[in-house]
C-alpha cells in the first residue's frame, strides 16, 4: 500500500492508484487519504488502497461511490477524522465523515463567486488550499475573481457556516500559493511563489522568480518566515531564515513541536524550518546535483529510521504533496522513474514515502528530562516522594499536562516513610594523606545529624554484641564491618555506647545498601561504604571523619498527578502511567524521568486530535517505596470505576544506556506468570511495534515490581515496555540489540549518577515514539474488548502481590532481619 507506516513494502499499485493524486492527509487514526480529481481513496490498517468516496465527476452528496466531486484541490482532516475538501470545480467545500458520508457544508455548486457572510449567502470562487485547526475552523485559499489575476485571499469557515476573510491573508496576482498548513496554536503557513505560471493539467513545474513561506499568526500579522519574495532569489541554501533559498517550494506541513517541512520540488529535497527560524535539508542534498534517489520500480516504499540532514545519498524525484501523521511521521509523494523537464516518461506516476521523524518527538520529550534534572539540582539532588523535589516535579508535570489540554487533578495520600533531604557528606579530615570525600549510601531509616569526630572500631569488627563496644570513646564515629548479625543490632549497639554516627563497610566487593527498618529510632547518621574504602579506613591511624545525613521520617504526604482527555465516544478509559518519584540517591532521570517525559510528550501529541477513547495519564508518587501511589489510587476506585478501565500501560525506565528492549510478559508464555485477560494482546501490540522497527523484543516477568501490579491485582489488563535496570546484559542480548555484554543495562540504577546524560541516549530516542504509538493505538481503537484467552494453568497476576522480600530485592536493600 502507499506510505504504509507498518511495513517496509506493500503490494504494487495500479497505474490509476499512483498517478497524479492532488492532495493527501493523515487522519488522527493513522489512516492515509489520497485525493484525485473526482475521488478520494483510503489506505487503512489492512494495508490496501481502497476506493473511499466519489469516482465519477459531478456534484452530489451521499455515501461512498454515490458522492460526486469535480476537481478536488485541497484535503484536510479534523481532530475527529472528518475530511474537509476543496471541491474546486463545483466551487464548494465538502465534508466527509470517517464512514464515507459526503455533505456540502459551504457554498452552492456551480454558483462561483467570492461572497463572505452568513452560511446562506456564502459563495466560493475557486477554493484551493485547505487546512483545519484544533478548534475545527476551516481555512481556504480562494480566488477573488474569475480571472486569477484578481488575486487570492485566505478565508475562514466557522462551525456556524459563516465565512470571513483572514486578516493578513491577501495574496497578490503574482503571488501564487502552493499549499497551506496550520500549527497547534492556529498560525497559518503557506508556500508562495512569484512569477507567471501558466495553466497546468495535473502537475507541471515551470520557471519562477522567487519562493518563500508566508506565516499568518492568530492576530493577522503576515510575515515571510523563510526564503525571499524578491525577484531572482530562487536557489538552494540552508541557514538563517532570511538567507535560505528554495526552488519551487510546493507543499508544507507542521509537526507537533512547530517544525515546518517543505517539499522543495526542483531542488528535489525536503527542507525544514525549525522554531528558531533556521532552515536545513532533512532529506536530499543541496545543491541538486547528486545522483537520483527515488522510486525506481512499481513498489511503494517507506523511508525508515531517523531523518537527519543529508540522510539519503541522493535526492528525491519531484517531492510534492506532504502530510504529517499523528506520530509526527512525514508522508511525501515522490516521482517514479525518469522524467524529462516537466514531462514524465512512460509509466510515470507518484509513490508515497514515509519519513520516520523519531528525533523530532524525542527532542520534544527531552526538554522534560532537562526540567526534572534542574528540579533535582535545586532540591538536594533528588526527587524522592515527600520531598520538595518531588512536589516541584509534580507541579511541573501538572502545568505541562494542563498546557496540553488535559484536565488535571492532584490526588494526595499519606504514608509512613523515610527520605533524605540532601545526599549527605562523608569526608576524611585527618590524617591529610588520603583525605577527601568518599562514596557512600545513607541507610534507609538513618537518623538525622552531623558529626566531625575520631573514628573507632568495636573490639570485634562486626559489632554484634554490647561487649564489643566496651570502652568505646563517647562521641566517636563507629566503623563496623558487615556480617554475623543484622544492621539494626549493630547500629543500636554503637548508639548505646555513645557513638555520634556509624559507618558500615561491605565484606564483599560492590555497593552496600542498608535497611535499618522503620522501628530503628536512634537519631544518629548511618551510612555504608565499600569494602575497599572500609578496609583502608580500618588500617588508618589517627583517623577523623566528617559525617552528615539530613533525613526525614514518619508520616509523609505525597501525591499522584491524574490527567484526563475526554474521547469523542463515551465508554471505557485507556490509562497510561509512569512513576514520578526518584530514590533518595539521585535525580532519577532514567528511573523514571524517562517514562514521565515520554508520557508528557504523548499527552501533547494526543491532545492535537481528539481520541476516540478517553485517555487518563497518571504520574505516581512513592513508587520507589513500594508502589504506594498506584495502590492508593486503585484502592480508592469503585467497582464501576475499575470496570471502566479498559487497560493500563506502564512506562518505567525506557532510556537505559546499555539498553534492553523488553515488553511485559502479558500472556505468561516466557515466565509462566500471566496478567489478567487481555494482557497478552497488549504484549502483542507493543511487541509488534518493536518488530516493525527492526527490534526483536524479549519478554520481562510481570512480577517486575512497579505500578502495573496495582492494576493487575484488580483484574485490569496491563502491559508496558522497559529497557532494563541493574540486571546484566547477556552475550545473546548484546548480539541482538548491541551494547556491552556482562554489564548492567543501567549501571546508575538507584544511584547518584542517574542524571541527564544517563538517559539522553538512543534507547530513549527510540522508545519515546514507541510510547506514543502505544498511546495512539489504544486511544484510537474503536473496540477495546481485548482478547481474553489466557492459559489457565499459569499463575495470574490478578491474585498476587509481591512480598516485602521481593520489594527489598528490587530496591537493592539489605534484608534487615537476616544474618549478614
Amino acid at each position: 500500500m502507499i506510505g504504509d507506516p507498518d511495513s517496509e513494502r506493500g503490494p504494487a499499485l495500479s497505474k490509476s492508484d499512483d498517478q497524479y493524486f492532488t492532495a493527501m492527509t493523515v487522519a488522527p487514526s493513522g489512516v492515509l487519504y489520497l485525493a484525485y480529481d473526482c475521488a478520494i481513496k483510503r489506505v487503512g490498517p489492512d494495508k490496501v488502497v481502497q476506493d473511499f468516496v466519489g469516482g465519477t465527476c459531478g456534484h452530489s452528496d451521499g455515501n461512498g461511490a454515490a458522492a460526486r466531486f469535480n476537481r478536488i484541490y485541497g484535503l484536510a482532516s479534523d481532530r475527529d477524522g472528518n475530511l474537509f475538501v476543496s471541491d474546486t470545480g463545483n466551487a464548494v467545500i465538502r465534508k466527509v465523515s470517517p464512514s464515507g458520508q459526503v455533505i456540502t457544508v459551504s457554498g452552492v455548486a456551480g454558483a462561483a463567486a467570492f461572497t463572505d457572510g452568513p452560511a446562506s449567502s456564502v459563495r466560493w470562487m475557486a477554493p484551493r488550499e485547505i487546512a483545519v485547526d484544533r478548534g475545527g475552523n476551516v481555512f481556504v485559499v480562494d480566488n477573488l475573481g474569475a480571472d486569477p489575476s484578481a488575486g487570492r485571499h485566505v478565508r475562514k469557515l466557522l462551525a456556524t457556516g459563516e465565512v470571513k476573510r483572514v486578516a493578513g491573508g491577501a495574496l497578490g496576482a503574482l503571488s501564487n500559493p502552493g499549499r497551506m498548513a496550520v500549527d497547534s496554536v492556529g498560525s497559518l503557513y503557506l508556500t508562495v511563489k512569484t512569477g507567471v505560471i501558466g495553466p497546468c493539467i495535473e502537475r507541471c513545474y515551470t520557471a519562477i522568480n522567487s519562493s518563500s513561506v508566508l506565516k499568518i499568526d492568530t492576530a493577522g500579522n503576515a510575515t515571510t518566515l523563510a526564503g525571499s519574495t524578491t525577484t531572482g532569489t530562487v536557489g538552494a541554501a540552508d541557514g538563517p531564515a532570511n538567507g535560505a533559498r528554495f526552488n519551487y517550494a510546493a507543499d508544507i506541513a507542521v509537526d507537533s513541536v512547530g517544525n515546518v517541512y517543505l517539499s522543495d520540488v526542483l531542488n528535489e529535497a525536503i527542507r525544514k524550518i525549525a522554531p528558531d527560524g533556521s532552515v536545513s535539508t532533512v532529506i536530499g542534498v543541496l545543491p541538486a546535483n547528486a545522483p537520483n534517489l527515488g522510486v525506481t520500480d512499481d513498489n511503494p516504499y517507506v523511508i525508515g529510521g531517523a531523518v537527519t540532514t543529508g540522510a539519503l545519498p541522493g535526492r528525491l524525484r519531484l517531492p510534492d504533496v506532504l502530510a504529517i501523521g499523528p506520530d509526527n511521521s512525514l508522508y511525501i509523494s515522490a516521482g517514479r522513474r525518469r522524467y524529462r523537464g516537466a514531462e514524465f516518461s512512460s509509466g510515470a506516476g507518484f509513490a508515497v514515502l514515509r519519513a520516520d521523524l523519531t528525533n523530532t518527538t524525542a527532542a520534544a520529550a527531552r526538554k522534560h528530562l532537562v526540567a526534572l534534572q534542574a528540579i533535582a539540582d535545586a532540591n538536594g539532588g533528588h526527587r524522592a516522594a515527600g520531598s520538595t523535589g518531588f512536589d516541584e516535579s509534580a507541579s511541573y508535570a501538572e502545568r505541562a499536562l494542563q498546557n496540553a489540554g488535559f484536565t488535571v487533578n492532584r490526588q494526595y495520600f499519606n504514608f509512613d516513610g523515610f527520605y533524605w533531604v540532601t545526599p549527605g557528606r562523608l569526608e576524611q579530615v585527618a590524617p591529610a594523606a588520603g583525605s577527601g570525600s568518599l562514596d557512600k549510601v545513607i541507610a534507609l531509616y538513618s537518623g538525622s545529624g552531623s558529626a566531625t569526630a575520631a573514628v573507632a572500631q568495636p573490639s570485634s569488627a562486626t559489632g554484634c554484641t554490647a561487649a564489643a563496644f566496651a570502652g568505646f570513646p563517647v562521641g566517636n564515629i563507629a566503623l563496623i564491618k558487615r556480617g554475623d548479625c543484622t544492621f539494626p543490632v549493630k547500629a543500636n549497639n554503637a548508639y548505646l555506647a555513645g557513638a555520634s554516627g556509624v559507618l558500615f563497610y561491605n565484606n564483599v566487593e560492590g555497593e552496600l545498601r542498608i535497611n535499618l527498618l522503620a522501628d530503628f529510632t536512634p537519631n544518629i547518621p548511618v551510612v555504608s561504604i565499600s569494602q575497599e574504602d572500609g578496609e583502608r579506613l580500618a588500617r588508618t591511624a589517627g583517623l577523623r571523619m566528617r559525617l552528615e545525613a539530613q533525613t526525614v521520617r514518619g508520616n509523609i504526604r505525597s501525591s499522584n498527578v491524574i490527567a484526563e482527555l475526554a474521547g469523542s465516544k463515551p465508554g471505557r478509559v485507556v490509562m497510561l502511567g509512569a512513576h514520578l518519584d526518584s530514590v533518595n540517591a539521585g535525580p532519577g532521570i532514567n528511573d523514571n524521568g524517562s517514562g514521565v517525559a515520554a508520557l508528557l510528550e504523548a499527552a501533547a501529541q494526543l491532545a492535537r486530535s481528539r481520541p476516540s477513547n478517553t485517555v487518563r495519564i497518571a504520574l505516581w508518587g512513592a513508587e520507589e517505596l513500594g508502589d504506594l501511589g498506584s495502590q492508593f489510587y486503585v484502592g480508592a476506585l469503585s467497582p464501576a470505576q475499575k470496570e471502566a478501565l479498559a487497560l493500563y500501560l506502564n512506562f518505567d525506565m525506557i532510556g537505559s544506556p546499555n539498553a534492553g528492549f523488553f515488553v511485559y510478559d502479558g500472556d505468561g508464555s516466557s515466565s509462566g506468570f500471566a496478567g489478567p485477560p487481555g494482557s497478552g494482546e497488549i504484549e502483542s501490540v507493543l511487541g509488534d511495534y518493536y518488530r516493525r522497527h527492526g527490534v526483536q523484543p524479549h519478554s520481562v516477568d510481570l512480577k517486575l515490581s512497579t505500578d502495573h501490579l496495582s492494576f493487575a491485582s484488580a483484574g485490569i489488563p496491563v502491559g508496558g515496555i522497559f529497557s532494563g535496570h541493574d540486571g546484566i546484559k547477556s552475550a545473546e542480548q548484546a548480539a541482538l540489540w548491541g551494547g556491552t555484554s556482562g554489564v548492567a543495562y543501567d549501571a546508575c540504577y538507584h544511584k547518584s549518577c542517574d542524571v541527564l546524560a544517563n538517559a539522553d541516549n538512543s534507547a530513549f530516542r527510540f522508545n519515546v515514539p514507541a510510547v506514543l504509538a502505544a498511546a495512539w493505538h489504544f486511544s484510537m481503537r474503536p473496540d477495546l474488548s481485548l482478547a481474553s484467552a489466557q492459559t489457565t494453568t499459569r499463575q495470574t497476576a490478578s491474585a498476587t502481590r509481591l512480598s516485602p522480600q521481593h520489594l527489598r530485592e528490587r530496591h537493592g536493600l539489605e534484608e534487615g532481619t537476616s544474618l549478614k
